[in-house]
């Protein structure tokens, strides 16, 4: 999340721009954040994605599993968790 001074803007297109547009205005750099672990990180803009490779799996797991699982998932999937976790997630809320 871009961030000028204390002031935080969304990590999307538009977010950065404000951002940049704001540091200008008031001297100040744009900070990003830095991550310690390694691995992936998703940017979701306008509601997120689904890779093409979770879009593969999904299909694939969709032979054992019901239609309300399989809609948990994506909805899961689509606020930021993983193909794994969203699977968890559905199991504990709707089952099979």
């Amino acid at each position: 999340m871009p961030k000028v001074g204390k002031k935080e803007f969304d990590y999307t297109k538009k977010g950065k721009a404000e951002a940049k547009a704001y540091a200008e205005k008031i001297g100040q750099e744009v900070e990003y954040p830095t991550y310690d672990a390694g691995g992936r990180v998703k940017v979701y803009q306008d509601g997120g994605i689904i890779s093409k490779k979770e879009r593969n799996m999904l299909e694939k797991h969709k032979e054992h599993h019901s239609k309300k699982h399989m809609n948990e998932m994506k909805k899961d999937m689509l606020k930021g968790s993983s193909f794994n976790l969203a699977h968890s997630k559905a199991m504990k809320k709707v089952g099979n």
